[in-house]
C-alpha cells in the first residue's frame, strides 16, 4: 500500500512539473482573459514572450507569479484595459510595449528594474504611475506622442543605453536621464515647449538632436561621433563647457531666445559648423579653443563681433553674413577657407565686405556688384572709342607721305650697263607720277649701244685678243674717221658713235683702255 501511495506521488509530481513546464516556457503565451493569466500564477521565471490580445475582455490587467520574463511583453491597441500591474515583475530581458492605450489610468510596476527595450507610444498620464524609483538596465527608450508631463522613474544612474528617442510628447515638461553613454541616437525633438532637460552624467552620445527646450544641460558632455543638432529651442543660453569633438555637423540654429552659446573646449568639428538663425545672438565668442572645421562654416545672423583666435582651417567654405554694420569681416581671414570665402555686412567701412574664391565661387555684396556694373561700363565705353577710331582711320585715310630724298631714289644696284633691273622705287609703286629730279644732279649715263656681231666672224676660240676685234681710242680722240672695227683684212667700216665721257667710266689710252672697256661690257 506504501508503495502504491508513493507512486501516485511520483506520478502527480511528474504531471505537475510538465504542466508547470508547459505553461511556464512558450514560445508566445496570448492573453485573453483572467483564465490566462491565472495559469501564469506558478511561474517564477516566464520563457517566452506574453502578449494581451486586442479583445481583452476586462479593464484589469494583473499578472502574478512571473518575476523574470526571458521575452517580451506586449500590450498594444488594447482599447478597454485602465489597469497594469505586475508587483512581482523585476526582468524582462527583451521588449516591453505599451501602445495606443487611451484609456490607461494606473500603471503599477514598484519592482520593476531592468528591461532591453522600453517603448511607451500613445498612451495618456496615468493617474497613478508606480514604477521603480531607479532602472538599473533600459537599453533602449522610446516615448511617442503620449500625453505625460513627466518621465520622473527612469532614472538609470550609470547604465550605457543605445538610443534614447523622446519626441512628439506636447505636455512633457520634465527629462532627466543620469546615463552615462548612449551608443547609437538621442533624439529629443517635437515635445511641449517648456521641457527642461537635464542629462548631468552624459559623457558621449553617438548622434545626437535636441529641440523645444527651454533649458539644455549637459555638463559633462565630452564627444559626439556624428551630428549635434541644437535647433528650435527657447533656451536662453547653451553651455557645453566640456565638449571637445563633433566627428560630423555642429548646428545650432533657429533658437529664438538664445543669446549666449558657449563651447570653451571645442577643438574639432569633423563636418559643418552651422550657427544661423538666433536673432538674439550678439557676439560668437565663446569658441576660444576651435581650430579645425572639416566642412563649411556658416555664421548668419545680427552678431557685432566674431573672435575665432584659433581657427586656422576650414576644409570647404566660409559664409559670414550679418544685418549689423559695426561687423568687421577681416575678424576671419579668407585664407582660412579652402573654398570660397564669402562675407556680407551692411557697413560703410571698405573692409567689411569682402567676396573671393578658392574653389567653386562665392557670392557677391552690393558694393561687389556696384565695382561690376561700373567696370563693365568703362569697359563699354573704351570698345566704343576704339571701334570709332577704326572706322574713322578706315574712312578718311592720310595724305601719301612726301617723295624720299634723291640718294634714295637712285640707291640701285645695276648689274649690266643697260637699263637697271628695277626702275621702280617704293613711292613710285604707290603713286604712278614720275618724280622729278633736282636740277643740281645730272642724269645717269645712257651706255652705248653695243656694235652688231659680224656674220662673219670666226668662232670663239683661244684667248680674247683673237676673240675680239681690236678697237682703237685715238680715233675717237682725235674725231677723225670712221673707227675700224674687225681683223686687219677687215676693210668694211662699221660707224661708230663718239663716246663722250669715256674717261670718266674709267677708261685710258693705251691698252689698259681697251681691256678695260671690254671688261665693262662683258666681253
Amino acid at each position: 500500500m506504501r508503495q502504491l501511495t508513493t507512486l501516485i506521488t511520483v506520478i502527480w509530481l511528474c504531471w505537475t512539473w510538465h504542466a508547470h513546464s508547459q505553461i511556464c516556457n512558450n514560445a508566445t503565451t496570448t492573453l485573453r482573459g483572467w483564465q490566462d493569466i491565472a495559469a501564469l500564477a506558478p511561474c517564477t521565471t516566464f520563457t517566452g514572450s506574453l502578449a494581451v490580445a486586442t479583445d481583452f475582455d476586462s479593464p484589469l490587467l494583473e499578472v502574478e507569479g512571473p518575476e523574470t520574463i526571458l521575452g517580451s511583453v506586449i500590450v498594444a491597441n488594447v482599447p478597454n484595459i485602465t489597469t497594469i500591474a505586475a508587483r512581482n515583475l523585476s526582468t524582462i530581458t527583451e521588449d516591453c510595449m505599451l501602445s495606443n492605450l487611451p484609456l490607461l489610468t494606473n500603471l503599477t510596476l514598484p519592482n520593476w528594474s531592468s528591461v532591453s527595450t522600453l517603448k511607451l507610444d500613445r498612451i495618456p498620464t496615468p493617474n497613478t504611475l508606480n514604477l521603480q524609483t531607479t532602472f538599473q538596465q533600459v537599453t533602449n527608450l522610446y516615448v511617442t506622442n503620449t500625453t505625460l508631463e513627466a518621465l520622473p522613474a527612469l532614472v538609470l544612474p550609470s547604465a550605457q543605453m543605445e538610443n534614447l528617442v523622446i519626441t512628439g510628447n506636447e505636455f512633457l515638461d520634465t527629462v532627466r536621464f543620469e546615463a552615462g553613454n548612449i551608443t547609437q541616437m538621442v533624439t529629443i525633438a517635437g515635445n511641449g515647449g517648456t521641457m527642461e532637460l537635464t542629462l548631468p552624467n552624459l559623457t558621449y552620445a553617438y548622434d545626437m538632436e535636441i529641440s523645444n527646450a527651454t533649458q539644455i544641460n549637459m555638463p559633462l558632455l565630452h564627444s559626439v561621433s556624428q551630428n549635434l543638432v541644437i535647433d528650435w529651442n527657447s533656451a536662453s543660453n547653451i553651455s557645453l563647457d566640456r565638449l571637445s569633438f563633433v566627428g560630423s555637423a555642429l548646428s545650432i540654429t533657429d533658437n529664438s531666445q538664445l543669446g549666449d552659446i558657449q563651447l570653451n573646449q571645442l577643438v574639432n568639428v569633423q563636418g559643418d559648423l552651422d550657427l544661423t538663425g538666433n536673432p538674439q545672438v550678439e557676439q560668437i565668442d565663446g569658441l576660444p579653443v576651435l581650430s579645425f572645421v572639416g566642412g563649411n562654416l556658416t555664421l548668419e545672423g545680427q552678431f557685432t563681433n566674431i573672435s575665432l583666435p584659433s581657427l586656422h582651417t576650414v576644409t570647404g567654405d566660409v559664409v559670414l553674413q550679418t544685418s549689423d554694420d559695426a561687423f568687421n569681416c577681416s575678424s576671419i581671414p579668407a585664407d582660412i577657407a579652402s573654398g570660397s570665402y564669402t562675407c556680407n555686412a551692411q557697413t560703410s567701412h571698405s573692409n567689411s565686405t569682402a567676396s573671393s574664391s578658392h574653389g567653386q565661387g562665392s557670392s557677391f555684396s552690393g558694393g561687389a556688384i556696384a565695382g561690376t556694373v561700373v567696370g563693365s561700363v568703362t569697359g563699354v565705353a573704351i570698345l566704343a572709342l576704339l571701334a570709332f577710331w577704326l572706322w574713322r582711320k578706315r574712312n578718311h585715310p592720310q595724305a601719301p607721305l612726301s617723295a624720299p630724298p634723291y640718294e634714295q631714289q637712285n640707291n640701285f644696284k645695276y648689274d649690266t650697263p643697260h637699263a637697271p633691273t628695277n626702275t621702280t622705287s617704293w613711292m613710285q609703286q604707290r603713286s604712278p607720277a614720275p618724280v622729278e629730279l633736282p636740277a643740281s644732279r645730272s642724269p645717269p649715263l645712257t651706255p652705248p649701244p653695243l656694235v652688231p656681231e659680224r656674220s662673219d666672224r670666226r668662232p670663239r676660240s683661244g684667248n680674247s685678243a683673237q676673240r675680239f676685234p681690236t678697237i682703237s681710242i685715238d680715233r675717237f680722240r682725235s674725231g677723225s674717221g670712221s673707227p675700224g672695227v674687225g681683223s686687219p683684212d677687215d676693210t668694211s667700216p662699221s660707224p661708230v658713235t663718239p663716246l663722250t665721257g669715256l674717261e670718266r667710266m674709267g677708261t685710258t689710252s693705251g691698252s689698259s683702255g681697251v681691256s678695260t672697256f671690254e671688261s665693262r661690257h662683258g666681253y
